[in-house]
């Protein structure tokens, strides 16, 4: 009876469902995976043509790294001199020509690979992570950022540095650990020593991670302090970094440029400086009213600093040029948002805006680029479609999202400081900026139209 009843009981007990629909094919995953690991071997094999079909392109900076490169280890020369340390010591490993480059390119491959794995954590699998790898190698061949890979300088490992930061980002998205924070800072201190104003990247970077909004989104209160953990370190990453260039005094340099373009030509800021204790203002704008602009599309220019002429003024911009400065933009907002935008761009030697006057010489170009980085018209559509699949699917939810979002408003913040730091050369060193606030796009399209992973 006991064994009758059993059976019966047994019997009576729900069997689960079965979804036959949301059963997956085991083979349809590996092909996924088959198909985006050719398409980073197939990226891979393109950078690295473009980059050794031609020349190292050596520029007037390059020299000044390599020189830079050959103190010694041991001197203060070299961690806080004329340069930001990380390239003289790419340089000191494999030399400042062909073996720099295959370096560069190298690095560039890796970081870009990784990201697309980043970002595939975050989609669903199959064709939707098949989407979200294009999408990023794409902007990865894009011209504006692949020319680098060809020249002696520090812009390739600064946005492969950048790179790799973003994708140890979104890996701490899905959980932060003290392996991910030490990924996250380890990438951000080799990024914020290849070039000064990346150290505002990095500052505005461990701002945005210390936000309530990202604090886990059911109050875990471990994640929340892990990621003020994060913050945390990333400040100290800046501290150490910008204690390097105070100590070097290599600021001073880009400063002086800004004088020579944004200041001494116009007699409204002259006199705003000679209020604030600049001497020779006089003597400056006598010089301004009789110097032309050397073309109708180049900005006047005056070269007054480190002239015997300008003795006092010399003396009084090295005690007090670079904080009077600082003083004058934290005081003029108005100013700071919308000089940048002004023709031509109160900038000398800067290409007349042309990017592509960086480019090697026989560069093969990416078909695609015009698509992956599109003019302002095509950026705009990018934005409105990023944020109508944005309010479509809520994606602002997602913690991975807002890392992407906050890379995009990072790299805005990146343009101006880059942009008012220094008075030539705007159109090189504005483009990591460019580069952060179209991958952050993209990343946030990505991530908005084809959802986020479960796994």
């Amino acid at each position: 009876m006991d064994h009758h009843w059993n059976t019966i009981n047994a019997r009576s007990k729900p069997i689960p469902a079965v979804n036959h629909g949301a059963q997956t094919n085991p083979s349809r995953w590996p092909i996924a995976t088959l198909i985006i690991a050719l398409l980073w071997i197939m990226y891979t094999i393109f950078l690295f043509k473009q980059a050794l079909s031609v020349p190292p392109a050596i520029w007037q900076d390059s020299t000044a790294y390599a020189a830079v490169a050959s103190s010694s280890l041991f001197r203060a020369t070299f961690w806080a001199g004329a340069r930001p340390p990380f390239v003289p010591l790419v340089m000191r490993m494999v030399g400042s020509g062909g073996g720099f480059v295959i370096l560069e390119t190298a690095v560039a491959a890796i970081a870009w690979g990784l990201l697309m794995v980043a970002v595939g954590l975050h989609v669903r699998k199959g064709i939707s992570r098949v989407i979200a790898a294009v999408m990023v190698l794409g902007i990865a061949s894009s011209n504006p950022v692949a020319l680098w890979n060809g020249s002696v300088l520090s812009e390739s490992l600064a946005i492969s540095t950048l790179v790799l930061m973003v994708s140890a980002l979104l890996w701490a998205a899905k959980g932060v650990t003290p392996t991910r924070i030490v990924l996250v800072c380890g990438s951000a201190l080799c990024f914020a020593t290849t070039r000064d104003s990346d150290i505002a990247t990095v500052a505005f970077i461990a701002l945005g991670c210390s936000v309530p909004s990202f604090a886990h989104r059911r109050a875990n209160l471990h994640q929340s302090s892990q990621w003020a953990l994060l913050s945390v370190v990333l400040l100290s990453v800046v501290l150490a970094t910008g204690a390097g260039v105070v100590v070097s005094g290599r600021g001073a340099t880009n400063v002086a440029d800004v004088y020579s373009v944004r200041i001494f030509p116009f007699p409204n800021r002259v006199a705003w400086f000679a209020a604030h204790g600049m001497p020779q203002a006089t003597a400056i704008d006598q010089l301004a009213s009789t110097t032309p602009p050397s073309s109708s599309d180049t900005a006047k220019t005056l070269f007054v600093l480190g002239t015997n002429k300008f003795v006092h003024l010399n003396q009084w911009f090295e005690s007090r040029g670079e904080s009077t400065y600082l003083l004058y933009l934290l005081t003029h907002p108005g100013y700071d948002f919308t000089a940048p935008l002004v023709r031509p761009e109160l900038s000398f030697n800067f290409a007349h805006g042309n990017l592509y006057f960086y480019e090697a010489r026989g560069w093969t170009n990416f078909p695609g680029s015009e698509f992956f980085w599109p003019p302002l018209p095509g950026l705009i559509v990018i934005a409105a479609l990023t944020a109508a699949m944005t309010t479509w699917r809520r994606s602002w939810r997602n913690l991975p999202w807002r890392v992407a979002v906050m890379i995009c408003v990072v790299g805005v913040l990146t343009m101006y400081v880059a942009w008012h730091g220094d008075g030539q050369e705007t159109t090189r060193h504005t483009i990591e900026g460019f580069v952060e606030v179209r991958l952050g796009l993209w990343i946030a399209l990505a991530l908005g139209t084809l959802g986020q992973s479960n796994t």
